[in-house]
């Protein structure tokens, strides 16, 4: 028995698209943005990364202040200390040289800090950072700003060029000079 097919069907079908490259034209529109947001994602949580790593790094570095280790507010104190900073956070920036600013501040009581950041205009100011670990028993402010490029395309116009990644702590230096 022969099937009869019907004139109107097979004019019908010249209306409905072919289905043969589907599934390619639709994984050529997808698979970008699924790729730019896998390296969002992974940048994202790099930077993470680094905000943890120099958390330790600062609280690592402020109790060689804590502990009178370093006492004198000079210039080689203070590089010294940005490069032990350096030396925990190597392992994601390899620019700490250029893009790590440390900032300590010694003040009488915990209610006279002043938080203001030692910015201008959004950016560090580095005429504004100082060094001074102060002395036993003294309330210490420990800042550390890291400027991380970001480079996902996408991600770096909702963020900017650029991301400042900050650690903090407060304390009161032991009275290791009594």
């Amino acid at each position: 028995m022969a099937i009869k097919v019907y004139p109107y069907k097979r004019r019908l079908s010249q209306f409905y698209p072919s289905t043969h490259g589907a599934a390619a034209v639709e994984f050529a529109l997808v698979v970008l943005p699924l790729v730019m947001l896998i390296f969002a994602i992974l940048e994202l949580a790099l930077v993470f990364w680094l905000s943890a790593l120099m958390d330790d790094a600062v609280n690592s570095a402020a109790r060689k202040i804590k502990t009178g280790q370093v006492t004198a507010s000079t210039a080689a104190e203070a590089a010294a200390f940005k490069s032990a900073m350096c030396d925990e956070i190597r392992l994601l920036a390899s620019d700490c040289a250029t893009n790590l600013a440390v900032d300590v501040r010694t003040f009488a009581t915990l209610s006279t800090i002043d938080r203001t950041p030692p910015m201008v205009n959004g950016v560090i100011d580095p005429a504004a950072l100082s060094f001074v670990p102060g002395g036993p028993s003294d309330v210490v402010l420990v800042r550390a700003y890291y400027r991380w490029p970001i480079f996902t395309p996408g991600l770096n116009l909702a963020m900017g060029s650029t991301q400042l990644i900050t650690a903090t702590t407060t304390f009161r230096n032991e009275p290791y000079g009594s």
